[in-house]
């Protein structure tokens, strides 16, 4: 049996694990679902308002991927003795009482690019997420970390195709295009964090902490950007008010 195979056999069921890696683990997913569930209502919204017709169908794909994935950690949540009773079959459609999603996910977007920005930066940040767990000591996580995976590698394709075609379009679009993207940029950044999750990954829940994730996911990103002519704002520096529980940088008062 390999080093893999032995850690994701560790805890096989909820009650293997310790009562403080169960609490980490839980507000570590809980954010992670209430993201996801907050993206697929986002796109949502642009199923019937495309510039194009393959725009449609994408985005009914990546809703439909987005909010089923986000039920099935949902259901999972709620087998943990930390989830609130908040935390009930109706919070699988839309949580109004569970919110722990950085706030650019709260109102409407008002543009196609800004849903191609977060499709190049949020979402591809968490499929790294997800990659990082399909090999989980914890087996309820990896089995649905390897699904959720394959399921979103048309995500990836169809944010990287979009993402080129209105670069080319013309000047106009292209400077709306990158306001976008420097809006996007921070948020999804901040979402991968400066904090390691030092027991997750001890555990192998996470094969790597997503403070480690986020050079990559930067090179992979600013490569194609600036393919498409664009750039990327710099590194955030100042993590002095990052909130770990919405994982986003709040602005102070």
């Amino acid at each position: 049996m390999t080093q893999t195979e032995t850690k994701a056999a560790k805890y096989a069921t909820l009650n293997d694990l310790p009562q403080d890696l169960r609490a980490e683990l839980f507000a570590f997913l809980l954010a992670l679902t209430d993201t996801k569930q907050r993206l697929g209502f986002q796109i949502s919204h642009w199923v019937t308002g495309t510039p194009a017709l393959e725009g449609a169908v994408g985005a009914a794909a990546l809703a439909q991927d987005e909010l089923g994935h986000a039920r099935s950690l949902y259901a999972l949540l709620r087998t943990f003795p930390e989830a609130p009773e908040s935390l009930s079959e109706e919070n699988d459609l839309r949580s109004t009482r569970v919110r722990v999603h950085p706030e650019a996910l709260d109102n409407r977007w008002d543009t196609w690019l800004k849903l191609v920005a977060m499709s190049v930066t949020l979402d591809a940040a968490l499929q790294e997420v997800f990659r990082a767990a399909r090999a989980s000591s914890f087996a309820p996580l990896a089995s649905l970390a390897v699904k959720i995976s394959q399921e979103e590698k048309f995500h990836r394709v169809f944010g990287d195709t979009w993402l080129a075609r209105l670069a080319t379009l013309d000047d106009t679009t292209r400077d709306h295009l990158q306001k976008e993207l420097d809006w996007a940029y921070p948020i999804a950044e901040a979402w991968l964090g400066n904090e390691g999750e030092g027991n997750l990954v001890r555990e192998g829940i996470l094969s790597e902490s997503l403070s480690d994730i986020r050079p990559r996911w930067r090179r992979e990103l600013e490569a194609k950007v600036q393919k498409s002519g664009l750039t990327l704002p710099a590194e955030r520096t100042d993590w002095n008010h990052w909130d770990a529980e919405r994982r986003e940088v709040l602005i102070p008062a």
